[in-house]
């Protein structure tokens, strides 16, 4: 067989977490695999090898569907360079997550993951991707397949082993974005979320969502180690506990509890030297990626603050701490509001944001339903026949005439915000152009539902204090489900 490797490298350098919406192209190459001559060695000699290909295999390691495999084969160049675009497999196999999963009458039973209590991995929007390269040629027409050739470990552009989460690299929309400001800890670092972030330092000046008491919200973030393959280094996300401190309306702090990030709560607390693959869920990384349910809703419901101490017109704060109580992520301010003084409904809504996990925003102020119709009629005629000995015909006026065959109803909601920040203006364009969005809500009876809704406006438009003075955006929402109606 031969001797020497093909080497397969990133036309970029990539970390070992990676944003999946990115252009991601592996460089095969040869490595004295082929002589100057493009001959290989054969049984002891060089030849000249025919139908030469290289064949790349990639390998998902799903979360509950095990592993994914695709093989893609193409020529070379006269550098004995090949180029695969695997964009596509990497974005086909990554998505956020819209549920969780608890065991019940062992069942595993989906919940949204708005409505999570305490920590919850993830199930698809992390995950583990191998990239191997071999050769296939024939000799005399008889077709030889090479092993996939070992790479490298480890080494700047070289790395064959990546996790991939379905966030942007914003880069290529011009703006501004670095990893490493998402992955490794400390009070600079960022959850992934696009709502401006703060430091505890500043949290009378503070830009603060709004919440009720009855709405939900989580929050995601990088937890675990990994090798930084652009400097071969060790990186560990160390995400000790969470950390709520609930303030009244007079601005005294009421409570003040932890919940530590571990398995009995539903996450995972790594330690030094601890890669992903070494987490409770295996190789797959479901735990380097924990969400947290930080909503009023969310919170109460675990046991995690006290319903009778939360007060409109108090916040409280999202800590994020590593195991030794040093800050882990930047915090986050909630303002604790109640439904709008002309008793407008407080519609919330969660999106896609661009680092693959979900934001929220309130919108409080007027809103208005609107029901569309669209019918299918049918001409009916007019009487009908008695069916006696008479065979009588018999009319009335409220037969027959022109009829509704069916009738698809649709609703949708014509919102506004509240006069609003440019840094909170900036923050609504996500939910513009975000491809999945859902509505928050509860029904007849209060139980919580949620929806999915599609953001009808095509402009978002840059607003700013200078050039608008007040801000304030309108959204029409299309319902994702017909209002249902019956079928004569």
């Amino acid at each position: 067989m031969p001797t020497g490797t093909i080497r397969i490298s990133w036309t970029q350098t990539q970390r070992s977490i990676v944003p999946a919406y990115n252009d991601h192209v592996i460089m095969a190459h040869n490595n004295n695999f082929f002589n100057v001559y493009g001959q290989v060695l054969h049984n002891g000699s060089y030849v000249s090898p025919t139908d030469v290909k290289y064949i790349l295999r990639c390998t998902c390691v799903a979360g509950l569907a095990g592993e994914v495999i695709l093989k893609k084969s193409t020529d070379f160049n006269s550098d004995f360079k090949a180029y695969f675009n695997v964009e596509e497999f990497v974005q086909d196999h990554v998505e956020t997550d819209i549920e969780s999963y608890t065991v019940h009458n062992q069942a595993l039973v989906p919940t949204p993951i708005h409505h999570i209590e305490n920590y919850n991995k993830n199930i698809a929007n992390l995950r583990r991707f191998n990239f191997e390269v071999a050769v296939e040629y024939r000799v005399s027409g008889t077709l030889v397949t090479t092993a996939y050739f070992a790479q490298p470990s480890l080494v700047p552009m070289y790395a064959q082993e990546v996790y991939f989460w379905n966030g942007v690299n914003k880069k290529i929309n011009d703006e501004e974005f670095r990893i490493s400001d998402y992955y490794t800890t400390g009070t600079t670092k960022n959850t992934l979320t696009d709502f401006p972030t703060n430091t505890l330092a500043t949290v009378d000046d503070a830009i603060r969502q709004k919440i009720s008491s009855d709405q939900y919200h989580t929050i995601a973030f990088f937890c675990g180690g990994h090798k930084d393959h652009a400097t071969a280094s060790f990186k560990l996300a160390d995400m000790g506990r969470v950390r709520i401190r609930l303030y009244n309306s007079s601005g005294s702090l009421v409570e003040n509890n932890t919940i530590t990030n571990n398995t009995t709560n539903g996450g995972w607390q790594p330690v030094a030297g601890q890669f992903f693959k070494t987490s409770p869920d295996g190789t797959r990384g479901q735990h380097g990626l924990l969400y947290f349910g930080c909503g009023l809703k969310n919170l109460t419901a675990a046991g995690n603050l006290t319903a009778s101490n939360i007060e409109t017109g108090g916040f409280y704060t999202v800590e994020f701490e590593d195991s030794t109580g040093a800050g882990a992520y930047k915090p986050l301010i909630f303002d604790i509001t109640d439904s709008d003084c002309r008793g407008y409904e407080n519609i919330r809504l969660a999106w896609l944001n661009q680092v693959g996990t979900w934001d929220y925003y309130n919108f409080s102020k007027l809103s208005q339903k609107t029901f569309t119709s669209n019918k299918k009629t049918y001409r009916q005629n007019h009487g009908k026949v008695i069916d006696d000995f008479n065979n009588g015909h018999d009319i009335q006026s409220y037969q027959g005439g022109n009829k509704v065959f069916n009738n698809s109803v649709k609703q949708t909601i014509e919102i506004n915000t509240d006069f609003i920040t440019e840094e909170e203006a900036l923050f609504l364009k996500g939910c513009f152009t975000s491809p999945l969005v859902q509505w928050l809500t509860t029904n007849d009876r209060g139980t919580a539902r949620v929806m999915p809704v599609v953001v009808n406006e095509k402009d978002y438009v840059v607003r700013t204090k200078a050039n608008d003075k007040l801000i304030q955006y309108v959204l029409e929402l299309e319902v994702g489900h017909d209002y249902r109606v019956q079928r004569t």
